[in-house]
Protein backbone atom coordinates (compact mmCIF):
# COMPACT_ATOMS: atom_id res chain seq x y z
CA UNK A 1 0.00 0.00 0.00
CA UNK A 2 2.72 2.47 0.63
CA UNK A 3 4.55 2.11 -2.16
CA UNK A 4 1.14 2.14 -4.36
CA UNK A 5 1.04 5.90 -2.64
CA UNK A 6 4.53 6.82 -3.10
CA UNK A 7 3.56 5.73 -6.75
CA UNK A 8 0.56 7.86 -7.30
CA UNK A 9 2.27 10.56 -5.02
CA UNK A 10 5.10 10.65 -7.70
CA UNK A 11 2.96 10.56 -10.44
CA UNK A 12 0.92 13.58 -9.31
CA UNK A 13 4.14 15.54 -8.43
CA UNK A 14 5.31 14.93 -12.29
CA UNK A 15 1.92 15.81 -13.72
CA UNK A 16 2.07 19.22 -11.51
CA UNK A 17 5.90 19.75 -12.99
CA UNK A 18 4.78 19.01 -16.49
CA UNK A 19 1.97 21.55 -16.07
CA UNK A 20 4.28 23.93 -15.07
CA UNK A 21 6.48 23.41 -17.97
CA UNK A 22 3.45 23.60 -20.49
CA UNK A 23 1.94 26.81 -18.73
CA UNK A 24 5.12 29.08 -18.49
CA UNK A 25 5.29 30.05 -22.05
CA UNK A 26 1.25 30.34 -21.71
CA UNK A 27 1.13 32.96 -19.04
CA UNK A 28 4.23 34.56 -20.66
CA UNK A 29 2.16 35.39 -23.90
CA UNK A 30 -0.88 36.31 -21.36
CA UNK A 31 1.29 38.91 -20.07
CA UNK A 32 2.70 40.30 -22.97
CA UNK A 33 -0.30 40.94 -24.40
CA UNK A 34 -1.91 41.82 -21.23
CA UNK A 35 0.86 44.25 -19.94
CA UNK A 36 2.18 45.27 -23.18
CA UNK A 37 5.79 43.85 -24.46
CA UNK A 38 7.47 46.60 -23.07
CA UNK A 39 6.31 45.39 -19.36
CA UNK A 40 7.33 41.91 -20.78
CA UNK A 41 10.92 42.73 -21.51
CA UNK A 42 11.62 43.60 -18.02
CA UNK A 43 9.19 41.20 -15.91
CA UNK A 44 8.52 38.58 -18.24
CA UNK A 45 10.56 35.96 -16.46
CA UNK A 46 9.71 36.99 -13.26
CA UNK A 47 5.70 37.24 -12.73
CA UNK A 48 4.18 34.76 -15.53
CA UNK A 49 7.02 32.15 -13.63
CA UNK A 50 5.25 32.52 -10.54
CA UNK A 51 2.00 32.58 -11.99
CA UNK A 52 2.98 29.12 -13.79
CA UNK A 53 3.80 27.88 -10.24
CA UNK A 54 0.85 28.31 -8.47
CA UNK A 55 -1.61 26.98 -12.25
CA UNK A 56 -3.94 25.14 -10.35
CA UNK A 57 -5.42 28.35 -8.49
CA UNK A 58 -5.19 30.40 -11.75
CA UNK A 59 -7.05 27.40 -13.79
CA UNK A 60 -9.60 26.55 -11.22
CA UNK A 61 -10.36 29.86 -9.40
CA UNK A 62 -8.74 32.99 -10.42
CA UNK A 63 -9.26 32.86 -14.15
CA UNK A 64 -12.85 31.98 -14.28
CA UNK A 65 -13.27 34.96 -12.49
CA UNK A 66 -12.15 37.25 -14.43
CA UNK A 67 -15.46 39.53 -16.05
CA UNK A 68 -15.66 39.36 -19.93
CA UNK A 69 -14.64 43.20 -20.98
CA UNK A 70 -15.73 44.92 -23.75
CA UNK A 71 -15.28 48.83 -25.04
CA UNK A 72 -17.67 50.47 -27.73
CA UNK A 73 -16.00 53.87 -26.71
CA UNK A 74 -14.90 56.00 -30.03
CA UNK A 75 -11.46 56.48 -30.85
CA UNK A 76 -10.48 59.80 -30.98
CA UNK A 77 -7.22 62.22 -30.82
CA UNK A 78 -6.39 64.02 -28.35
CA UNK A 79 -3.78 66.43 -27.32
CA UNK A 80 -1.46 66.53 -24.65
CA UNK A 81 0.33 69.66 -23.48
CA UNK A 82 3.00 70.56 -20.98
CA UNK A 83 2.41 74.21 -20.59
CA UNK A 84 5.82 74.62 -18.18
CA UNK A 85 8.02 73.13 -20.96
CA UNK A 86 5.96 74.32 -23.96
CA UNK A 87 5.70 71.21 -25.90
CA UNK A 88 2.19 68.99 -26.81
CA UNK A 89 1.84 65.97 -28.98
CA UNK A 90 -1.60 63.90 -29.49
CA UNK A 91 -2.28 60.38 -29.40
CA UNK A 92 -5.65 58.03 -29.79
CA UNK A 93 -7.94 58.45 -26.99
CA UNK A 94 -7.45 54.59 -26.50
CA UNK A 95 -4.16 55.19 -25.50
CA UNK A 96 -3.62 55.59 -21.77
CA UNK A 97 -1.04 57.40 -19.31
CA UNK A 98 1.21 55.39 -17.07
CA UNK A 99 2.72 56.41 -13.89
CA UNK A 100 6.20 57.81 -14.28
CA UNK A 101 9.45 56.47 -12.95
CA UNK A 102 11.74 58.68 -10.92
CA UNK A 103 13.97 61.21 -12.47
CA UNK A 104 17.33 59.77 -13.73
CA UNK A 105 20.50 60.67 -15.64
CA UNK A 106 18.16 61.92 -18.86
CA UNK A 107 16.27 63.81 -16.76
CA UNK A 108 12.74 64.11 -15.51
CA UNK A 109 10.18 61.77 -17.50
CA UNK A 110 7.23 64.19 -17.85
CA UNK A 111 4.40 61.84 -19.45
CA UNK A 112 4.25 58.26 -20.64
CA UNK A 113 1.72 57.38 -22.86
CA UNK A 114 1.19 53.22 -23.61
CA UNK A 115 -0.94 51.92 -26.83
CA UNK A 116 -3.72 50.25 -26.92
CA UNK A 117 -2.23 47.18 -27.66
CA UNK A 118 -0.08 47.99 -24.59
CA UNK A 119 2.74 46.87 -27.13
CA UNK A 120 4.24 50.90 -27.66
CA UNK A 121 4.87 53.72 -25.36
CA UNK A 122 5.73 57.14 -26.41
CA UNK A 123 6.97 59.66 -22.88
CA UNK A 124 8.40 63.01 -22.72
CA UNK A 125 11.53 63.71 -21.00
CA UNK A 126 13.09 67.08 -19.97
CA UNK A 127 16.45 67.77 -18.97
CA UNK A 128 18.16 70.63 -17.84
CA UNK A 129 21.96 71.39 -19.26
CA UNK A 130 22.84 74.71 -17.44
CA UNK A 131 23.44 76.83 -20.94
CA UNK A 132 21.11 78.28 -23.25
CA UNK A 133 22.17 79.67 -27.24
CA UNK A 134 20.18 82.54 -29.09
CA UNK A 135 19.25 81.16 -33.33
CA UNK A 136 21.28 84.46 -34.42
CA UNK A 137 24.37 82.81 -32.62
CA UNK A 138 23.73 79.35 -33.77
CA UNK A 139 22.65 80.04 -37.24
CA UNK A 140 25.99 82.14 -37.85
CA UNK A 141 28.20 79.78 -36.17
CA UNK A 142 30.56 78.34 -38.39
CA UNK A 143 30.95 75.05 -36.46
CA UNK A 144 26.90 74.58 -36.41
CA UNK A 145 27.35 70.78 -37.83
CA UNK A 146 30.30 69.77 -35.30
CA UNK A 147 27.74 70.99 -32.56
CA UNK A 148 25.15 69.32 -33.89
CA UNK A 149 27.29 65.81 -33.94
CA UNK A 150 28.58 66.44 -30.76
CA UNK A 151 25.40 66.46 -29.71
CA UNK A 152 23.68 63.56 -31.07
CA UNK A 153 26.75 61.34 -30.54
CA UNK A 154 26.28 62.36 -26.52
CA UNK A 155 22.40 61.70 -26.52
CA UNK A 156 23.59 57.99 -28.02
CA UNK A 157 25.90 57.64 -25.16
CA UNK A 158 23.72 58.97 -22.45
CA UNK A 159 20.19 57.78 -23.74
CA UNK A 160 19.98 55.40 -25.85
CA UNK A 161 23.17 53.06 -24.91
CA UNK A 162 21.93 53.47 -21.33
CA UNK A 163 18.21 52.64 -22.21
CA UNK A 164 19.90 49.82 -24.27
CA UNK A 165 21.31 48.23 -21.21
CA UNK A 166 18.70 48.48 -18.74
CA UNK A 167 16.39 46.73 -21.00
CA UNK A 168 18.89 43.89 -21.49
CA UNK A 169 19.84 43.99 -25.16
CA UNK A 170 22.86 42.01 -26.84
CA UNK A 171 23.23 44.72 -29.24
CA UNK A 172 22.45 48.59 -30.75
CA UNK A 173 22.09 49.18 -33.83
CA UNK A 174 21.92 52.97 -34.40
CA UNK A 175 19.45 53.20 -37.61
CA UNK A 176 19.45 56.86 -38.19
CA UNK A 177 21.18 60.46 -36.90
CA UNK A 178 20.13 63.39 -38.26
CA UNK A 179 19.48 67.55 -37.74
CA UNK A 180 15.62 68.39 -37.92
CA UNK A 181 14.47 72.02 -39.13
CA UNK A 182 13.29 74.22 -36.61
CA UNK A 183 12.60 77.47 -36.56
CA UNK A 184 12.82 77.95 -32.48
CA UNK A 185 15.76 75.59 -31.14
CA UNK A 186 18.47 73.15 -32.21
CA UNK A 187 17.21 70.06 -32.78
CA UNK A 188 17.51 66.24 -33.90
CA UNK A 189 16.76 62.49 -34.49
CA UNK A 190 17.87 59.20 -33.29
CA UNK A 191 16.34 55.79 -34.11
CA UNK A 192 18.36 52.67 -32.78
CA UNK A 193 17.48 48.48 -32.91
CA UNK A 194 17.86 46.77 -29.63
CA UNK A 195 18.48 42.92 -30.26
CA UNK A 196 17.19 40.97 -27.09
CA UNK A 197 17.65 37.98 -27.10
CA UNK A 198 15.00 35.36 -27.39
CA UNK A 199 12.59 38.42 -27.02
CA UNK A 200 12.99 40.31 -30.63
CA UNK A 201 14.21 43.44 -31.45
CA UNK A 202 13.02 46.97 -29.67
CA UNK A 203 13.23 49.70 -31.60
CA UNK A 204 13.75 53.27 -29.77
CA UNK A 205 13.36 56.49 -31.42
CA UNK A 206 13.47 59.94 -29.93
CA UNK A 207 12.89 63.66 -31.26
CA UNK A 208 15.00 66.06 -29.08
CA UNK A 209 15.13 69.35 -28.65
CA UNK A 210 17.01 72.06 -27.31
CA UNK A 211 14.77 75.18 -27.04
CA UNK A 212 16.47 79.08 -28.08
CA UNK A 213 17.63 80.82 -24.95
CA UNK A 214 16.50 77.98 -22.76
CA UNK A 215 18.52 75.71 -20.21
CA UNK A 216 16.52 72.30 -21.18
CA UNK A 217 16.61 69.89 -23.65
CA UNK A 218 12.72 68.10 -24.27
CA UNK A 219 13.01 64.43 -25.66
CA UNK A 220 10.42 62.59 -27.01
CA UNK A 221 11.10 58.86 -27.12
CA UNK A 222 9.13 56.08 -29.10
CA UNK A 223 9.78 52.48 -27.33
CA UNK A 224 8.04 49.67 -29.55
CA UNK A 225 8.71 45.97 -31.41
CA UNK A 226 10.18 46.24 -34.05
CA UNK A 227 6.96 44.64 -36.77
CA UNK A 228 6.75 45.57 -40.01
CA UNK A 229 3.55 43.32 -40.30
CA UNK A 230 1.50 45.34 -37.84
CA UNK A 231 1.06 48.23 -40.56
CA UNK A 232 -2.24 50.05 -38.92
CA UNK A 233 -0.48 50.51 -35.28
CA UNK A 234 2.76 51.53 -37.23
CA UNK A 235 0.46 54.25 -38.71
CA UNK A 236 -0.49 55.37 -35.88
CA UNK A 237 2.89 55.48 -34.06
CA UNK A 238 3.99 57.22 -37.10
CA UNK A 239 1.54 59.96 -36.92
CA UNK A 240 1.92 60.11 -32.97
CA UNK A 241 5.49 60.44 -33.27
CA UNK A 242 5.40 62.83 -36.02
CA UNK A 243 2.67 65.07 -33.84
CA UNK A 244 5.34 66.00 -31.31
CA UNK A 245 6.14 69.93 -30.96
CA UNK A 246 6.85 72.52 -29.33
CA UNK A 247 5.79 76.43 -29.12
CA UNK A 248 6.25 78.30 -32.13
CA UNK A 249 6.43 74.49 -34.81
CA UNK A 250 3.37 72.67 -36.39
CA UNK A 251 3.26 69.82 -35.74
CA UNK A 252 4.39 67.16 -38.62
CA UNK A 253 1.43 65.82 -40.51
CA UNK A 254 0.73 62.41 -42.39
CA UNK A 255 3.50 61.95 -45.09
CA UNK A 256 6.15 64.08 -42.74
CA UNK A 257 9.63 63.51 -43.12
CA UNK A 258 10.28 62.03 -40.04
CA UNK A 259 8.96 58.37 -40.46
CA UNK A 260 8.29 55.29 -38.86
CA UNK A 261 11.53 54.68 -37.55
CA UNK A 262 11.62 51.18 -37.58
CA UNK A 263 10.51 50.31 -41.17
CA UNK A 264 12.49 50.17 -44.51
Amino acid sequence: MSKLLKTAGGLVVGAYFFVVFLMTPYYNWQYAKDHGFINWVFFGQIVPTMKAVAWPYFVFLADRQQPSQSSTAAVRIVEYTDNEFAYAFQYPSTWKIQPTPPPGEAGEVRVVVQSATKRSNVMAIVGRHGNSITRAHFETSPKRGEVINALIDLTVEQVYKKMSNTIGASRIIVSERRELASDVGIKFYIATANVITGKGVLGVAGQHIMPFEKDYVVTFLMITPVDPKATEENETLTNVFNSFHVAGERPRGPGATVPHPFLP
